[in-house]
């Protein structure tokens, strides 16, 4: 459910949406026929290549640990929709008098 909020939001703001599942589909439609397996080689090549796409700095994103910044921050929960709502989420990182045309 995080690729479908990352779409959501990214269409809500708007901005890019930057997927990990994404990239490494792209690179399996690239190469060609595919079985998936643990430790398998394009997943060794999504994870830089994520990883470097959200590069900030010379800090990286690491799987499931928080960057720490000086920004507010919200935990969103996916189980059944979106807790708080995606209206909610956006009005979080939306600049103070900004809006955004939810679909």
């Amino acid at each position: 459910m995080g690729t479908t909020l990352a779409h959501e939001l990214a269409r809500a703001i708007p901005c890019p949406a930057i997927c990990r599942d994404e990239i490494k589909e792209g690179m399996v439609h690239a190469t060609g026929p595919f079985e998936p397996a643990p430790g398998e080689v394009l997943m060794q090549r999504t994870l830089p290549t994520f990883l470097g796409a959200l590069e900030s700095g010379d800090r990286y994103f690491e799987d499931f640990d928080r960057v720490a910044i000086a920004a507010p921050s919200i935990d969103v929960d996916t189980t059944s929709g979106y807790t708080p709502t995606l209206d909610e989420v956006v009005a979080l990182v939306m600049p103070r008098g900004g809006s955004a045309q939810l679909r």
